[in-house]
């Protein structure tokens, strides 16, 4: 029997000692409730309290864990409900975690915490039913803000998470109304996320690797998606933003290197936009209102794309438009108002400059450029009209205007210094300008036939 409480007098000296310092101060009131504080080191601090109004006696079945080691970590949570559970772990020195579950009603909550580093902190907030918020930082002075809220009660609720390996991230997840989801991935050094969502079944995928990259996804309806990645070799400084405004709409962006420069908007149902963008500097915007509305811009080249800047403005339904430029210092401007237009662009080479332009229905374009410095200008103005330009070779110009319906322009240039102006007013009228050489100038005007 000596020996026994002998043993047991050790181990608990040597408890205080291994411990030295910290602080755990648990209140639970209700019925069931579970708090578990594990904490080895020093001057470790954890605060629990648990309660709730939906019993006579408080709160009903919810849990707390924590576990703290090493040094001057801080844990607060706050349950006020039934059956919510809060995981923190925290592995380090001054990381602090902070989590309030509820105000007196909240059922099913869940949320995870873990913090592997110094520095390291997170809010996480849960109202009403069913959300789930977790949370993973690796580094040093990572900043994690997650809040959630269901609305109603008895509903369906969020789930968020948020993973960061490295130092001086941050990521906010803001979240309002059922099913929706937000995921951020965060790798590296001074990378920011901001997640927005309200409605039902939005989706938001955020991914950085490499230093400074910004990201913000804003999404306002139902089952809309929003996807951004930004990484490379060295990746920086890129910079990322969606809203999303209206149901089932789709966003995808795709920045490698540096100071990429990508917008979106959309407003409206079922519209689509792409955006891949590889070198340094290049800008992109895309607006999209309306319905099923279809935009892709793509910047790129096998030797790193510099400066290149891409508009496109869709407004109606229905409209796709497609640019590709694979180059430097390309400049490309797209406006569709009106149902049905296609225009397709695409510039290879250096400083060319494209303009496209169409307000009916039914209209097409297409611009071709490869070599420097050229233009081009396409206005289509009604219903089924056609036009083509290609331009091979430097400072070539050309500029085609369609009123009216059913009309088809056709012009290339190969050489330096040409020049063609094709004009159509009415229906069912054809042009074919071939310029080869330099120097060379056309001007071509159509007019009959009724324009509507």
């Amino acid at each position: 029997m000596k020996k026994l409480l002998s043993f047991a007098g050790f181990l608990m000296c040597s408890a205080l000692i291994f411990a030295q310092g910290n602080l755990s101060d648990v209140n639970s009131i209700g019925v069931s409730n579970l708090a578990v504080v594990n904490q080895v080191g020093y001057m470790n601090n954890s605060d629990i309290d648990q309660n709730g109004s939906m019993n006579l006696l408080g709160g009903v079945g919810n849990e707390a864990y924590v576990n703290q080691y090493i040094s001057m970590n801080g844990s607060i949570i706050d349950q006020q409900g039934e059956y919510n559970e809060a995981n923190v772990t925290q592995m380090g020195w001054s990381n602090n975690a902070e989590v309030s579950q509820g105000v007196g009603f909240a059922e099913n909550n869940f949320t995870s915490t873990y913090q592997s580093g110094s520095g390291n902190y997170s809010n996480q907030l849960q109202r009403w039913d069913n959300n789930t918020g977790m949370i993973e930082q690796y580094g040093n002075s990572n900043t994690v803000y997650q809040d959630q809220r269901t609305l109603k009660n008895n509903k369906m609720g969020n789930t968020a998470y948020a993973l960061q390996v490295g130092d001086y991230n941050y990521a906010a997840q803001t979240q309002r109304g059922r099913s929706n989801v937000a995921d951020s991935y965060q790798y590296g050094f001074g990378n920011m996320v901001d997640q927005l969502q309200e409605g039902r079944r939005n989706y938001a995928y955020a991914f950085q690797d490499g230093d400074s990259n910004t990201s913000y996804q804003v999404q306002d309806g139902k089952d809309n998606e929003s996807y951004t990645n930004q990484y490379g070799f060295w990746a920086m400084g890129n910079m990322s933003e969606a809203s999303q405004y209206g149901n089932d709409n789709l966003q995808v962006t795709w920045q490698q290197d540096w100071y990429n420069n990508a917008y979106t908007m959309q407003r409206g149902d079922d519209n689509e936009s792409y955006t891949y963008q590889v070198g340094d500097n290049n800008l992109s915007r895309t607006y999209q209102y309306g319905e099923g509305n279809i935009a892709s811009t793509y910047q790129s080249s096998p030797w790193f794309a510099v400066g290149n800047t891409s508009i496109t403005f869709q407004m109606g339904m229905g409209n796709e438009s497609y640019t590709e430029q694979m180059g430097d210092e390309n400049q490309s401007g797209t406006i569709q108002v009106g149902d049905d237009n296609g225009s397709e662009t695409y510039q290879d080479g250096m400083a060319n400059l494209s303009g496209t332009l169409q307000l009916g229905a039914e209209n097409t374009a297409l611009t071709m450029q490869d070599g420097y410095m050229n233009m081009s200008g396409i206005a289509q103005f009604g219903v089924g009209n056609d036009a083509t330009t290609m331009q091979y070779g430097d400072y070539n110009m050309s500029g085609v205007i369609q009123i009216g319906r059913d009309n088809t322009a056709l012009t290339m240039q190969d050489g330096s210094g040409n020049l063609a102006l094709t004009s159509q007013f009415g229906s069912s009228h054809n042009s074919v300008v071939n310029q080869v050489g330099n120097g060379n100038m056309s001007f071509v005007g159509q007019t009959g036939g009724s324009p509507f």
